[in-house]
């Protein structure tokens, strides 16, 4: 009798422990429900993967970047012409100063102020060195770009560069400094040996004027973004 009673009490607990033992058509709508929240993850339409403005989160984050982006390029573009800068190079051969002027005018066509000493009006000197520290103290350029190339006579860039040391001071110069030499030119065939300490504490970059790499336009048109971003703090 006993033994009964026992069995009989272990087959209702057992079966208490055993919802799922029911036919499977009996509560179809419970059985449903709660394997949906035990498994959330099976839910591939889950609200977790709505777009966050359609949550009513703000933005997403693709249109903050881009957001971002053009506020970065319209302050960029803004404060182009505060910074002055000062364009050496080659003017011999003519067609080299004709580069450099043609440089010149598409920097200015894209809001940049430059000058290039050709171009200036005439300075009151006995001298080179004279008129030279005339013209640096009349724009005060912020960025001073050394040009070579590999057909221009790099003569007169040299006595810049050395003009520019001397008369600042290396340190000062070097911070104004930017080295743009041309890739196909043989550094150690046409620059003095003081060169390569002076490139290795300034900024130096190559150009090249081809599919195989960046343009010289390219590159100084980068020099002059920078120093706006340093100066401004962008």
């Amino acid at each position: 009798m006993l033994l009964a009673k026992r069995n009989a009490s272990e087959s209702f607990v057992s079966s208490a422990m055993r919802p799922f033992d029911c036919p499977p058509n009996m509560f179809p709508s419970k059985v449903r429900v709660e394997h949906q929240h035990s498994c959330p993850c099976l839910n591939i339409n889950d609200n977790r993967s709505m777009n966050m403005t359609n949550r009513g989160r703000g933005t997403s984050a693709r249109e903050e970047w881009d957001a971002e982006a053009t506020s970065f390029s319209a302050k960029l573009k803004k404060h182009l012409p505060d910074v002055c800068v000062l364009l050496l190079g080659p003017g011999y051969p003519p067609d080299q100063l004709e580069t450099r002027k043609s440089l010149a005018n598409r920097l200015r066509g894209a809001g940049c102020q430059v000058f290039i000493m050709e171009e200036l009006g005439p300075v009151t000197a006995i001298d080179i060195n004279t008129k030279f520290e005339g013209i640096l103290d009349r724009i005060n350029p912020d960025v001073i770009v050394a040009l070579f190339t590999k057909q221009g006579s790099p003569h007169a860039v040299i006595f810049e560069v050395g003009f520019l040391c001397g008369h600042l001071g290396i340190e000062n110069a070097l911070k104004k400094l930017r080295f743009c030499i041309d890739r196909k030119l043989r550094k150690v065939d046409v620059l003095p040996r003081y060169f390569d300490y002076l490139m290795a504490k300034a900024e130096y970059y190559e150009f090249c004027d081809g599919i195989e790499g960046r343009t010289l336009y390219d590159r100084v048109f980068s020099i002059i973004q920078d120093e706006v971003v340093r100066k401004h703090k962008i």
